[in-house]
């Protein structure tokens, strides 16, 4: 039987730059979710999929 991927919960810390940028994307993501009626992430899950999705990008590249 397969286990779930473990979780930790990690804190991170960023210039305001960079908090502003990732905050704009989800806000943005937000908004044309609701537009479309749909349920958008918090901004912890966006977080999450944006950076799996970065890193696995990154390790692909690097291969």
């Amino acid at each position: 039987m397969d286990m779930p991927p473990a979780k930790v919960k990690m804190t991170i810390t960023v210039d305001l730059q960079v908090a502003e940028y990732l905050e704009g994307l989800h806000r943005k993501l937000v908004q044309r979710m609701l537009e479309e009626r749909r349920r958008p992430p918090s901004f912890s899950q966006f977080m999450n999929d944006w950076l799996s999705r970065h890193i696995s990008e990154e390790m692909e590249r690097v291969d």
